[in-house]
This record gives C-alpha cells, structure tokens and sequence, in this order.
C-alpha cells in the first residue's frame, strides 16, 4: 500500500491498506496510511474516522496527529490544525518538516508573527540534527522552547545534554529555569545551588533565580542575602540592581522593606529595550515604601506609558490603589 502510494497508484493503495486492516483491523500504522491515501486523493474528510481511532488505539501516534492536521487545514479548519500539530510536536519536537506544515497554517490564519517563530525554531532543530552530541545546539533549542512556553521540551533537552554532562553550568541554569516554570520549586533549588556551590561564572544568574524562588516561596530573608551576594559578585549588573532593589521596596517584612535604599538603587537604573518600564515601576514602588504617594503615582504613570497589553493594566491597577492609599 504504501509503495502504491508513493507512485501515485491511489486505488490500488486503497485496496492494499484495506486487506491490510481485514487481517489487522486494530493496526493504527494502517489506519493512518489509508487516511493518507484518502488525503492525497482530495477526499480528506474520508480518513477522520481512521485517524480518530489509531489515536484510540495509540495516543501517542505522532503520525497521526500530523496526517489529522494536514486534513484538517484541507478542510479550512485551521484552528483544529493547530492543535493537531501542537500535540504532535509535543510528541516529536525534533520533527522539522511538521514545524513548517504548522508555520503554513499559522500563515493560512492570518498569524504571520507565529508563522515566523515556528521556522525559527525549525533552524534551532536543524542544528540538533545536524550535531546531535554538541551540547550547544541542544540548548540553544531548550532556551527556545523556554521562550515559546514548552517547558517540558525545553527541560527534555537539558536532561539530554546533563546526561552527557553532568556539571555542565548552563544546562543546570536551563534546567532550574524550567522546573521553577512547571513548579517544582524544590528540584529548581538544588539546580541553582549547585551552580553556586560549584562557583560557576552563571553564579550570578543562579543567585538571581534562586532568590526569586525564594520570594515565591515566602522566604524573602534568603532572598534578600542572595541578592546581595549577586551584588557583591557583579556590582556593575542592572537586573541585580532592579531585582535588589524591588525586594527592598516591596518586602512584606517591614525589618527588610528600606524605601530609601530602593530609590537610590532606581534612580540609578537605565530603561532597556526590553523593559523600558521597569525602572519607572521599582522607581514608583520605592516612593510608596516611603509615603511618598505623589512621586509614586507620577513614577508609575511613566512607566504605564511605556508598558503595552496586561501589564499596562496591572500597572493601572496598582496607581488606583496607590490613589487610595494617598487619599487614606
């Protein structure tokens, strides 16, 4: 059937996958062949039954799940198709040709933007294909799916590459970043440590996650004692100063919480590209921890100017509360 197939013979390689489902009718490879076979014939909707039961059958069927969504962006579904690719590629990540097939369906949806990140990360597969025992290429894709929210991808490569490598210092960093994400606190922890124990030149960055566990944690002390330590490790580094000084501004300890301290630290920061707010936002949130609540609310303003989507609206929400606090 599927030599048929490949030659183009459709009737015959409908018949063949046919006898073959007579003799095996529970074989999910032959079920998703003859749903190909319906697909490459213009007939689409004929193999959603067969597709729908080899994934009863094996729930894990990346084949499947891609063959489904080929049918379904032939059926103008292109909704439907992305979820079929996204589950495939969960599956099999490293499959570059379905990162494509789902940048044509993003472009088929109007989503150019997301189009453009799918062959992105296609290039980052193509260098794990192209060397799959280098360290590098592996984590340059696990940052990548970090970054599109795949976390559990993104730590399936750093698992590969700490496999090889048990110490390897940014595979540990990856690694504490994509427990903490999937929330396993405790396991991101003993990541970060290790790197600082083991006086890593990513110590600073380690201090800088771990003392943000911390503070998800309710540990604000341990936090504040890694954050200087960072500090102490790389006086001249700007997130440490923001990070520093946001927890000196917001501590719900008041035996940590030093407004005054938290300014001189803002003052000193420099918007970047990234988060041009965010100085203006520790800026506001130090004049707060000090009862200043007219440079506050004129601090924040800034920075809601410059900050777009959901975070302009937490920003606003947090300026009605500092009107409040004023007023009281």
């Amino acid at each position: 059937s599927l030599v048929l197939l490949e030659t183009g013979q459709l009737h015959a390689a409908l018949q063949a996958a046919d006898e073959a489902l007579r003799l095996a009718p529970e074989d999910a490879d032959a079920l998703v062949l003859r749903a190909r076979i319906h697909l490459t014939g213009d007939q689409p909707e004929y193999g959603l039954a067969d597709l729908r039961r080899a994934l009863e059958l094996d729930p894990v069927h990346a084949e499947a799940y891609r063959v489904r969504a080929d049918a379904w962006l032939e059926l103008d579904e292109g909704e439907a198709a992305i979820v079929d690719y996204n589950n495939a590629l969960r599956i099999d990540p490293l499959a570059e040709e379905m990162l494509e097939a789902r940048a044509l369906a993003f472009e088929a949806l109007g989503q150019p933007e997301e189009a453009e990140l799918d062959r992105t990360l296609a290039t980052f597969v193509r260098a794990v294909l192209e060397a799959p025992r280098e360290p590098t290429p592996r984590l340059n894709l696990a940052q990548a799916f970090l970054q599109f929210g795949e976390c559990e991808l993104a730590l399936a490569q750093t698992q590969i590459v700490l496999g090889q490598s048990p110490n390897q210092a940014e595979a540990l960093l990856l690694r504490g970043h994509c427990r903490w994400l999937l929330g396993e606190q405790e396991s991101a922890l003993e990541d970060y440590t290790r790197l600082i124990e083991s006086s890593s030149e990513e110590a600073v960055a380690a201090y800088l996650a771990r003392a943000s566990v911390y503070q998800v944690l309710g540990a604000e002390r341990e936090a504040l004692v890694d954050l200087q330590a960072a500090r102490e490790l790389d006086p001249n580094d700007a997130e440490v100063w923001a990070d520093l000084a946001w927890l000196l501004a917001t501590a719900r300890e008041d035996g940590l919480r030093d407004g005054v301290q938290a300014l001189e630290l803002a003052l000193a920061l420099q918007p970047n590209d990234e988060e041009p707010w965010r100085p203006a936002e520790i800026q506001a949130a130090a004049h707060a921890a000090i009862g200043q609540w007219e440079e506050a609310q004129q601090a924040l303003r800034s920075a809601i100017e410059m900050a777009e989507g959901e975070l302009q609206s937490v920003l606003q929400e947090r300026l009605a509360l500092y009107r409040q606090q004023h007023r009281e």
